[in-house]
């Protein structure tokens, strides 16, 4: 453009890059359901009865390169995926505007990229995905929309005195730059003019073309493409607008024939892109919302990447569970780790007071083991095993004699021990309890009371039975006053 005052017009589109996982991938039956690596859901369809109506049929060729149709382009456009949700988008390719000059800084060559899409049809360019991109040194560009009298423009200005100010990845201006686009785009007019009267040699070309968001980065040897990239991806809006410009929204399309939203647990989105509206699956579900049962439940607990669960995961019908295991607690478990209901702390605690516990239990266990061994030692030493023989008399274990030794029951005392009166088995008796020690009692004790108990005198009170179970064997006699007990 150089000196004159040359200008350009061009039209361009755009699109999103939006993947679309398999799963939500549906046709009709007996459709295709992919051209290519891209697959293709319904409503966009390939064939005959396998496509919703103008602007979602989709051409494959012998070389598997899908081409949108009935968009009112005077081109078609080559498809590089299409998405039902949660952007219903369709991602394709797009010419670049390019003019470069000669030394003389007159035009030498250039192309331009003339869409221009139906104003009642289902697509409109994304303002939310898409950016225009100015490339050039002291290159205006200007963004044309809507119909004549009533456009809106947005410009662009890529400024550079000198080329070696340039900066590889960076778009603000010096040698490229970038601006949003308007909403509702359906056609657009880009015009790019000179900002000076100079060319500098290190910018040969003007470039214009609207693109991905993020898509594209800004190298300086971009400036000498010479029409080398001929197309850049950008994102087209769909959406059911059967009706034409007729603002149909949810509620009224809802009432009417050929309502898109076919499957069973499917939402209703009014367009935030111009008339018409799209179709979801409610949350929990996936899968395509346009076909009948095309909305299938999602198992959240086979996708932990995707669905957070710190505790025991349950699929159910549109959701999923997830509790902590028994013994620990969350305040939320779906977001927050599951924890012991009791701190640790606690758990120390609790865990010494066991130990404590369980170490007193084994030591009881074990004195009460050498107790009994040492109550049988002695039941053996003092002559138990030939006292069972004699019938008539009774062997008490210590704990029978044991409430009746005590002091307040002692009636008599002397050297050969105390004698305490008690009652046990429903009668009065004196128990004679040896001083401690006594070897002739040991050693002679169950000959004595073999002997005593077959002694029978009306002065002679009678032996009932001994206790084996004590260092010093004891005699239980039957009490009766001013008695003797030998």
């Amino acid at each position: 453009m150089g000196s004159s005052s040359m200008w350009m017009t061009l039209l361009l589109p755009a699109l999103l890059a939006v993947a679309m996982s398999a799963e939500a991938l549906t046709v009709r039956p007996g459709c295709v359901d992919r051209c290519g690596n891209v697959s293709i859901p319904y409503p966009f369809g390939i064939g005959k009865d396998c496509f919703r109506g103008d602007g979602f049929e989709i051409s494959c060729g012998k070389d598997s390169v899908p081409l949108l149709l009935g968009t009112g382009q005077n081109m078609d456009m080559r498809v590089l995926n299409l998405s039902l949700s949660p952007y219903p988008v369709a991602r394709v390719m797009l010419p670049v505007a390019w003019q470069c000059f000669n030394s003389a800084g007159n035009t030498s060559s250039s192309v331009e990229a003339v869409i221009n899409l139906k104003p009642d049809g289902v697509h409109r360019i994304s303002r939310d995905h898409n950016e225009l991109v100015v490339l050039g040194c002291n290159t205006l560009g200007l963004l044309a929309s809507g119909p004549p009298g009533n456009q809106l423009f947005t410009a662009c200005l890529a400024f550079a005195n000198d080329p070696s100010n340039l900066e590889d990845g960076a778009c603000w201006g010096v040698g490229c730059c970038s601006v949003d686009l308007p909403m509702g785009l359906t056609n657009n007019m880009v015009v790019m003019g000179s900002a000076s009267e100079t060319k500098l040699d290190g910018c040969p070309c003007d470039y214009a073309f609207i693109v991905d968001k993020g898509y594209y980065k800004f190298h300086k040897a971009d400036l000498n493409m010479n029409g080398s990239q001929t197309s850049m991806p950008l994102s087209l809006d769909w959406a059911i607008r059967d009706n034409g410009s007729l603002p149909w929204t949810c509620a009224d399309a809802a009432t009417r024939p050929g309502y898109a939203c076919k499957s069973v647990h499917s939402d209703c989105v009014n367009s935030n892109n111009g008339p018409g509206y799209t179709c979801n699956c409610t949350k929990g579900y996936e899968g395509n919302a346009y076909v009948d049962n095309g909305c299938t439940d999602i198992d959240e607990c086979a996708r932990p990447e995707d669905y957070s669960c710190h505790g025991t995961c349950e699929n159910i019908d549109g959701h999923y569970k997830c509790d902590c295991r028994t013994g620990y607690d969350s305040k939320d478990a779906y977001t927050q780790s599951c924890n012991p209901k009791f701190p640790l702390p606690a758990q120390i605690s609790i865990g010494v007071i066991g130990g404590i516990l369980l170490l007193a239990f084994l030591a009881f266990f074990i004195i009460i083991r050498k107790e009994r061994q040492m109550r049988h030692e002695l039941y053996r030493r003092n002559g138990g095993p030939i006292l069972e023989k004699a019938s008539i008399i009774k062997l008490f274990k210590k704990e029978d004699l044991t409430p009746i030794l005590k002091p307040s029951n002692i009636i008599g005392k002397g050297g050969f021990g105390e004698v305490y009166k008690g009652f046990i088995d429903g009668v009065w008796v004196a128990v004679k309890k040896p001083i401690s020690g006594n070897q002739m009692e040991s050693n002679q004790f169950a000959n004595e009371v073999i002997i005593q108990s077959k002694v029978i005198h009306k002065n002679i009170v009678r032996l009932i039975g001994c206790c084996l179970e004590v260092d010093t064997p004891m005699l239980v006699y039957e009490f009766i006053s001013q008695g003797s007990m030998g």
